[in-house]
């Protein structure tokens, strides 16, 4: 088997506006998704509704670290051609909503498409004046209508089993006066203006790459689906299994499958060793290529620091995930909070990944002061965690000698 050569991966950034959905008691329900060409667009601006329809599926759904799903919908706006080409089914039915305006052309072909939708669980939307609106009666589970007509424009359709959406509410007062109305949802500035995310354009091997990732994180993956995925990267397989057979592990008979490779060695030997593959791997060409070595040292730097444990230290395997993952914001240029969303890990690691107090959070300052030579700092938190300072110092000196070796040799 010969080793697959490497990409010339690159990261184009995706953006999309959202802005949030409430409800008559401000709770958030849900987010409308807008098309955004750059970071600083307010509006969307393009020749081609189905091009931006299909721009804001990929930022939102596609890009792994911009999945947004759960109980809390996303509604997004697709045009004629993009509904009848099937394009709402790139995203999932439990809690999308198609969005059309009122004065979209009808026809058989679209009221069919909709009609299809509707029967597969997603909800339609249509958005604009009592007029227009009124002649998808059949066909909606939402009227959307202006907040300055929305009062006098309920009484001019019929409400009895289609939400309502009332849109550009900009103050106080027109809020609490569609309170008192027969209103199911709320959006406007006086709630929040739209913000603008901005995601990765990422090719399929990184895609594939990051939902491997994904299960190595589980604490009971299923072996079979790994495998299976492993299987599809020849890359991957040729160096995991050039890995497994060295003298290191002091086979007597060749492992010539993943399967047996991950049975045979064990889940937790190879997890480190792919872990830092596809880091990697999934670090863009154009980012600095110590990115990688920066996070694989910094994980094993608080892995060993905690050798042996005691009951009031973190687990060393959790430790060497905080650092590990610690610079993927950093690799994928967007919010950590982004990138850890969808990442099965311990929701305090997930806290101080971003920032927020936690009881890895410490332990995470500790690395990163060490790296930048505050002492002062370093000095603090060594006595805040009981650390002895020459183990502190001695761990960061092996654990540079293991990311050299490991990353001059295994990769």
């Amino acid at each position: 088997m010969q080793e697959e050569k490497p990409l010339p991966w690159t990261v184009e950034p995706l953006f999309v506006g959202r802005q949030p959905v409430f409800n008559a008691k401000k709770r958030l329900q849900g987010y409308e998704l807008f098309y955004r060409s750059d970071e600083e667009s307010a509006g969307a601006v393009f020749s081609n509704p189905e091009d931006a329809t299909l721009s804001v599926i990929q930022a939102s759904y596609v890009s792994p670290f911009l999945n947004m799903k759960g109980e809390k919908f996303i509604m997004v706006n697709f045009s004629y051609e993009a509904i009848v080409h099937n394009a709402p089914y790139a995203l999932p039915p439990q809690n999308t909503i198609v969005k059309i305006t009122g004065h979209t052309p009808g026809g058989h072909e679209l009221e069919q498409a909709l009609a299809e939708l509707k029967k597969d669980g997603y909800r339609i939307a249509v958005d604009g004046k009592p007029g227009e609106i009124s002649r998808w009666r059949d066909l909606a589970d939402i009227f959307i209508l202006d907040a300055g007509v929305a009062g006098e424009g309920l009484q001019e359709i019929d409400t009895s089993d289609v939400a309502v959406m009332a849109k550009r509410i900009e103050d106080v007062e027109t809020f609490q006066k569609l309170q008192e109305k027969n209103i199911s949802y709320f959006q406007g500035y006086f709630f929040k203006r739209p913000e603008t995310l901005k995601g990765a354009n990422l090719s399929t091997h990184q895609i594939m790459r990051l939902k491997i990732f994904q299960v190595l994180q589980q604490e009971e993956p299923d072996l079979d689906e790994l495998a299976s995925l492993l299987e599809k990267e020849v890359s991957l397989t040729y160096r995991l299994l050039r890995y497994v057979n060295s003298a290191s592990f002091g086979m007597l008979t060749p492992i010539k499958t993943i399967r047996r490779a991950l049975t045979y060695v064990g889940f937790k030997n190879l997890r480190t060793f792919l872990q830092l593959c596809l880091l990697r791997d999934v670090t863009p060409q154009s980012k600095p290529s110590e990115l990688p070595f920066a996070a694989a040292l910094r994980g094993r730097f608080l892995e060993l620091m905690v050798f042996p444990t005691k009951d009031e230290w973190p687990q060393p395997d959790a430790l060497f995930m905080l650092g590990l993952l610690s610079l993927l914001d950093a690799v994928f240029d967007m919010p950590m909070e982004n990138v850890v969303q969808d990442l099965p890990i311990d929701e305090d690691i997930k806290k101080a990944l971003c920032r927020e107090e936690s009881f890895y959070l410490p332990w995470l300052d500790l690395a990163i002061a060490f790296e930048k030579g505050d002492w002062e700092n370093v000095d603090a938190l060594v006595s805040q965690l009981g650390l002895h300072p020459r183990k502190v110092a001695m761990s960061y000196s092996w654990a540079m000698g293991w990311a050299r070796d490991f990353f001059e040799y295994s990769l």
